[in-house]
C-alpha cells in the first residue's frame, strides 16, 4: 500500500495483520505540521477449499483428487484438521488426496493456509463403495462332442454370494451353467458358440463378460480339448501352441519341454524340465503358476522365452528360467 502527497492511502495489501504508522503534514514551505499515529487492521480474505464435494471412491481402487484453494494468496498448504481420512489414503501438503481406500464412509476437515497465513476450511464426506462384480475368467477350455466338460467361472468385486446367469447367446446343447458359475455337461453338437454371462452380487450389482466355447467333433485328436493343427501341434486359446510328440512329453513354444500329470483341464500339473520343478496352473489362473518346491506363486510374462521371465510373489522379484 502507499500514501500519496494528497493524503490518499490506497493499494492491495499483500498480507493480513495489524500495522501501525504515523502520518505528518508538511507545508509548501517545508514546515512540519501536526502528525497523527494510525493503526490499520488488514483482515484475512475468505479462503475457500475446493472442490465443494468429493466423488465416490471404489474399494482397493486407486483414488486421486487434487484440492485447490481460492480467495487467498498462493501458494496454499493443505492439512487434515478434523476427522480422519479413509484407511489407505493420504493428503499431501500441496493438496493431492490419493490412495487405494477400503470401503466405508469417512468424514474429515481440510484446512488450506495461504502464503500470508490466512486459513479456510471445508468439511468433506468420502464414500468408498465396493466395485461392481466382474467375471475374472477370460477363456474357456475347448469341449469335445460326447466327452464330459466342466469349467468353473470365477468372479470378484461386489458383495458375495454371486449368482451367474446366461445373459445372451446360447450355450452348446448339453452344456448348462449353474447359478454357482460352473459350466458343465456333455456337448452333443460341434461348432463355435458365442454367449455372454452375467454375474450378480448380493445387492443386485452386476457385471457381464462375453465368451466363445468351441466344441470339436467326436474323436478329435485333442489334448485337454485343444485344437489339432497337424504334425502333433495343438493350440489352446489360454495356453498357446505345443506339440504332443512324443506322447508322454509336450514341447511348448515358450516353456519348451513339459511333462504333464493328468488331463483334467481345470487343474494341470507339469514337470518343467527347464525350471527343474513341478508347477500347477489352470485355464482360469494361467499365466499365474504355483511352484511346489518353494511354495511360490509366479507370474509368467507371456511370450517370453530363452529366457522365460517369472515374477516371484514371495521374493517380490523377477527371475529368469
Amino acid at each position: 500500500m502507499s500514501l500519496t502527497q494528497e493524503g490518499l492511502i490506497s493499494g492491495t495489501p499483500s498480507g493480513a495483520g495489524t500495522f501501525s504508522f504515523t502520518i505528518g503534514i508538511v507545508s509548501d514551505t517545508l514546515c512540519l505540521g501536526q502528525s497523527r499515529s494510525y493503526t490499520l487492521a488488514v483482515d484475512c480474505p475468505s479462503v475457500t477449499v475446493l472442490p465443494d464435494s468429493l466423488p465416490l471412491g471404489e474399494s482397493n481402487v486407486v483414488y486421486s483428487v487434487t484440492l485447490t484453494g481460492a480467495g487467498g494468496n498462493e501458494p496454499y498448504t493443505f492439512a487434515v484438521t478434523g476427522g480422519s481420512l479413509p484407511v489407505g489414503m493420504t493428503l499431501t501438503p500441496d493438496g493431492e488426496l490419493t490412495g487405494a481406500p477400503l470401503s466405508g464412509s469417512s468424514g474429515f476437515v481440510v484446512t488450506a493456509t495461504d502464503d500470508s497465513g490466512c486459513e479456510g476450511s471445508r468439511e468433506y464426506s468420502l464414500q468408498v463403495v465396493l466395485p461392481d462384480p466382474s467375471i475374472l475368467t477370460t477363456n474357456l477350455a475347448t469341449a469335445v462332442v460326447g466327452q464330459t466338460y466342466s469349467q468353473a467361472l470365477a468372479a470378484t468385486g461386489g458383495t458375495p454370494p454371486y449368482l451367474f446367469l446366461v445373459n445372451g447367446g446360447a450355450l452348446p446343447s448339453g452344456i448348462n451353467l449353474s447359478t454357482a458359475g460352473e459350466l458343465a455337461g456333455t456337448p452333443v453338437t460341434e461348432g463355435s458358440y458365442p454367449f455372454s454371462v452375467a454375474v450378480l452380487d448380493r445387492d443386485g450389482n452386476n457385471g457381464v463378460r462375453d465368451f466363445v466355447m468351441t466344441v470339436l467333433p467326436p474323436g478329435s485328436d485333442d489334448w485337454w480339448g485343444a485344437a489339432a493343427l497337424g504334425d502333433g501341434w495343438q493350440w489352446l486359446n489360454w495356453f498357446g501352441y505345443f506339440n504332443t510328440n512324443p506322447a508322454t512329453w509336450i514341447f511348448h513354444l515358450q516353456h519348451a519341454w513339459l511333462y504333464p500329470f493328468g488331463t483334467n483341464p481345470s487343474s494341470l500339473v507339469f514337470w518343467d524340465n527347464g525350471m527343474q520343478a513341478f508347477w500347477w496352473t489352470s485355464p482360469t489362473v494361467y499365466p499365474y503358476v504355483y511352484r511346489f518346491s518353494d511354495g511360490a506363486w509366479l507370474y509368467y510374462l507371456r511370450n517370453s522365452n530363452n529366457p522365460r521371465w517369472f515374477y516371484n510373489y514371495t521374493t517380490e522379484a523377477w527371475e529368469q528360467q
